[in-house]
């Protein structure tokens, strides 16, 4: 029976272990905004393009990978409004897209939740993180 002794660079492994768990979050990182810009898509939210455009996958100071959407209204598509009724004697006025005349709102019915972020992290599996 042959004996065998196996040694091992502790910095090497490190350093391969660390090197793997940084591409395999940056995969996930890369699909999760894949998916959310789908998501946003298939939903049909989208007007100009700008906030699924405006989906990103980026590497944070510390080091791991974050997926954001950096439109201003991103927030509000994501988790939805509710609605809004105004005081006696306010009004909301705003002029329609394409239209001349102003509309004068005493409320105005909110935004229901688009969850894109939320649905593109649920469909994750352990493929999106592999090579």
């Amino acid at each position: 029976m042959a004996k065998v002794r196996v040694e091992i660079d502790r910095a090497k492994l490190d350093r391969i272990l660390t090197d793997a768990r940084t591409e395999s979050s940056h995969r996930g990182a890369l699909a999760t905004s894949k998916k959310v810009k789908e998501n946003i898509t298939r939903s049909g939210r989208v007007d100009t393009g700008r906030m699924r455009n405006q989906v990103s996958a980026r590497k944070s100071r510390e080091g791991w990978w974050m997926v954001q959407g950096s439109a201003p209204y991103t927030g509000f598509q994501e988790f939805g409004t509710g609605p809004r009724i105004y005081p006696k004697g306010k009004f909301l006025v705003f002029k329609p897209k394409g239209s001349n005349s102003f509309v004068f709102a005493k409320s105005v019915r909110g935004v229901s939740a688009g969850n894109f972020f939320k649905n593109a992290l649920a469909s994750l599996s352990v493929s999106d993180f592999l090579p």
